[in-house]
Parts: structure tokens; sequence; C-alpha cells
């Protein structure tokens, strides 16, 4: 009887692992998101709130 419950345990711990790996994966607004995104530099110029708010400045493609 335990030997079955331990498998059981085994067998829903690996069943809900890959459910959570295909839910990570799967996540539509991101891969659009990173699809239209363009990459820029840019520089940290002030830290807000003890560095959890940084400060960025950049310059677009556009050079906005």
């Amino acid at each position: 009887m335990d030997r079955l419950f331990f498998m059981f345990k085994a067998i829903s711990a690996a069943v809900i692992g890959v459910g959570l790996l295909i839910g990570a994966t799967m996540r539509p607004g991101q891969r659009d998101f990173l699809r239209a995104s363009i990459v820029v530099s840019g520089q940290v110029v002030r830290l807000n709130a003890g560095g959890y708010y940084p400060r960025i400045e950049f310059v677009t493609k556009a050079g906005e």
C-alpha cells in the first residue's frame, strides 16, 4: 500500500511538472512582445528607492 501511494505521488509530481513546463513556454503575449521589440543601448543615470527603480536614459532608433 505504501509503495502504491509513493508511485501515485511520483506520477502526480511528474504530471504537474510537465504541465508547468509547457505552460511556461507557451506564453503568446511574451513571444509577441519579444518579436516586436527593438534593442537599443541605455545607461542607468539614477537609482531610485534603494535601487529597485533605476532611471534609464536611451535614444530610440528614430533618434528620440
